[in-house]
């Protein structure tokens, strides 16, 4: 993974410099920061990591290289839009968890979409799907006996 991850940011650093955009170092701060979290980042953790950088200079930069198509944004319910590096096959989809308390967000590995269009015989041809809840860190005390008894 940490392989692939620095090819990706070097790809997106050729990219830019490809599309007429310098190779600076508030944009490769930014993509250290995004690669350094392994998951979905929102700007507020941008901010936190990347404490030499202002507000307005960490979303110029995200809206330059999410235009290129170099990194990814998703806009979860209620919340911030939270970016990742895109990968080179960007026609995979994904999904994510979010923590109800933390708002630390993970990636799903696996997708049900195969399973609905199969058992629905359905032609989908777009879908949105959240998943919250809380993670090991934080699900409250009473509810960690309750879940095991749903569904």
């Amino acid at each position: 993974m940490l392989n692939k991850t620095k090819s990706m940011k070097k790809n997106i650093q050729q990219s830019l410099e490809q599309l007429g955009y310098r190779k600076t170092l508030t944009r490769t701060t930014i993509l250290r920061a995004l690669e350094s979290f392994n998951r979905p980042v929102s700007v507020e953790d941008l901010v936190e990591q990347c404490q030499d950088l202002n507000l307005t200079t960490i979303y110029r930069n995200l809206h330059v290289m999410e235009e290129h198509g170099l990194i990814r944004s998703m806009q979860f319910t209620s919340k911030a839009k939270h970016y990742v590096i895109a990968e080179q096959d960007d026609t995979k989809h994904y999904h994510y968890i979010r923590c109800l308390h933390c708002q630390k967000v993970e990636q799903i590995d696996f997708c049900v979409l195969e399973k609905i269009r199969i058992s629905t015989n359905f032609t989908i041809v777009n879908h949105s799907m959240e998943f919250t809840g809380y993670c090991p860190d934080c699900v409250p005390e009473s509810l960690v006996h309750s879940s095991t008894h749903s569904h």
